[in-house]
């Protein structure tokens, strides 16, 4: 019974490795669209609602009033109907040069605030946003690029990832145990079976099931040569993957509770400066 429930058991956290694994590689990890426009600050939506609007013309700038009966009449040569028209025209042509320009939100300038291009992919580059050299593209809170998943970690599958590498650590550590207790087991096993052969002479059975001493049966052990090279590199894989993922998430520990990637504690960044940057960027 107990032997059915480690097996479910096992099976279980196996699966939910390989679901995470999967997810991890198959997810997209915050890549930045080729296409990708920066979001526009207040005052620049402002300026585009104004221009959207149309300009507001003051009664001085243009001269709406009527002609004079006059107007036929010339004044040294010069007519009152065409002064009225050159008029119209300056001030016509002064009301389209003080019309505001429209912001143009598709041309990022990388002097403008919070606008980066990436040198590399020539494409905007958002805050905390770093270009992988392997897939060729900026993702936004990249940690690093993993080749067990053969994607990067960002911000779109970093859950999935953590989640990997537990459910990894937690089969290896499972695994482990079961190897252990089955050794423990053995020895006890064996031991027994000596001393009581010793005392009560050989009246001990050994059959496939395990060893029967005097009626009642005890654990099975494994004494063929190539179960037991299984057996060896079990603990090996048990042992490297264990230590490793174990390691990786004592690191991603301090990356999920600073809310620093690597590559932001690699630049010299702490949680008060990102902090700080943001609430300026927001306001």
């Amino acid at each position: 019974m107990m032997g059915q429930l480690n097996c479910f058991a096992f099976v279980g956290v196996a699966v939910m490795a390989v679901l995470s694994h999967l997810k991890a590689m198959m997810t997209d990890p915050g890549a930045v669209p080729p296409d990708a426009k920066p979001v526009l600050s207040a005052d620049e939506l402002a300026a585009l609602e104004q221009s959207e609007k149309g300009p507001s013309l003051k009664p001085e700038e243009v001269n709406l009033r009527p002609s004079s009966p006059t107007s036929g009449l010339q004044e040294g040569g010069i007519t009152m109907s065409s002064v009225t028209a050159a008029g119209a025209g300056a001030a016509v042509a002064a009301v389209a040069a003080s019309l505001p320009t429209k912001p143009n939100p598709v041309t990022p300038g990388p002097a403008g605030k919070g606008r980066r291009l990436c040198r590399r992919c020539n494409s905007f580059k958002p805050q905390r946003a770093h270009h992988c050299s392997i897939c060729k593209r900026c993702i936004v809170k990249m940690d690093h690029h993993c080749p067990w998943v053969n994607n990067c970690v960002g911000i779109g599958n970093h859950k999935f990832f953590l989640l990997f590498i537990f459910y990894t650590c937690v089969s290896c550590c499972y695994s482990m145990s079961l190897l252990v207790m089955r050794f423990y087991l053995c020895v006890g096993t064996h031991t027994r079976h000596h001393r009581h052969q010793h005392h009560h002479g050989a009246v001990s059975i050994t059959t496939d099931a395990g060893v029967t001493i005097g009626g009642k049966e005890e654990g099975h052990c494994l004494d063929d040569p190539a179960q037991l090279l299984n057996l060896i590199g079990l603990v090996v894989e048990a042992m490297l993957f264990g230590l490793f993922t174990l390691c990786m998430m004592c690191d991603q520990w301090s990356v999920v509770t600073s809310r620093l990637t690597h590559i932001d504690r690699l630049k010299g960044e702490t949680s008060s400066s990102m902090n700080g940057r943001f609430k300026k960027s927001s306001g």
